[in-house]
């Protein structure tokens, strides 16, 4: 699919576009853990990010197409221990309407009480741990270049990091296929989850979208 990205504008996420934000989430990752959730809980998760990480989204028309969430490990690990503790009631109530991820939303929990968050980074260095957490781009312009034009921004605004990482769901393969076309490549895998690492000392500049 052809489009004209120089209409899609990135710029930084903010409040006011939280909620289509959220609503793309829900719509595009339905099958993982967070999109079985309420989009009112889902914008409660991501306000937690607006400040302490990369948070960028492409916008045509005053309208939300795409959003890419990533930083530095110990800030996204800080973000998600205060969704927790701030979302305790909304968090439970929302889980116990949904049994089939209760064990899931158990681990989640558990995983984030062992990490001991510090405080904020107010910039990047090179031996930081950089991840990429969340990456979409709404349905009709997956194979746009869109995506790509997301992550490339993502690389510019961790620089000097020549790294970062991200994980996939293993049946993901589209979105797999996708790392694996813009340079990513395996570092791990745990379970039902795949991690790929991109050294950017090895960008091309062929990418390619999904």
């Amino acid at each position: 699919m052809k489009i004209n990205l120089k209409s899609y504008k990135i710029q930084d996420a903010n409040l006011d576009k939280l909620v289509q934000i959220s609503a793309l989430h829900k719509k595009e990752f339905s099958t993982h853990f967070l999109g079985h959730y309420s989009v009112n809980l889902i914008s409660n998760f991501y306000v937690n990010f607006l400040g302490i990480s990369i948070f960028i989204v492409a916008v045509n028309q005053g309208l939300v197409q795409g959003f890419l969430l990533g930083g530095n490990s110990r800030n996204l690990n800080l973000a998600k221990s205060q969704f927790i503790q701030k979302n305790k009631l909304h968090y439970t109530v929302e889980t116990i309407l949904r049994p089939q991820i209760y064990w899931q939303a158990l681990n989640k929990i558990q995983s984030l009480y062992a990490l001991k968050p510090t405080k904020t980074m107010e910039s990047f260095e090179v031996d930081d741990r950089v991840r990429l957490l969340s990456l979409a781009v709404n349905d009709d312009l997956k194979g746009s270049g869109l995506a790509s034009k997301l992550l490339t921004e993502f690389e510019r605004a961790i620089a000097p990091v020549q790294e970062y990482g991200l994980s996939v769901k293993n049946s993901n393969t589209r979105a797999i296929k996708f790392y694996q076309k813009n340079g990513f490549v395996l570092e791990k895998q745990v379970d039902n989850s795949i991690y790929f690492l991109k050294r950017l000392v090895d960008i091309k500049s062929n990418s390619k979208d999904y």
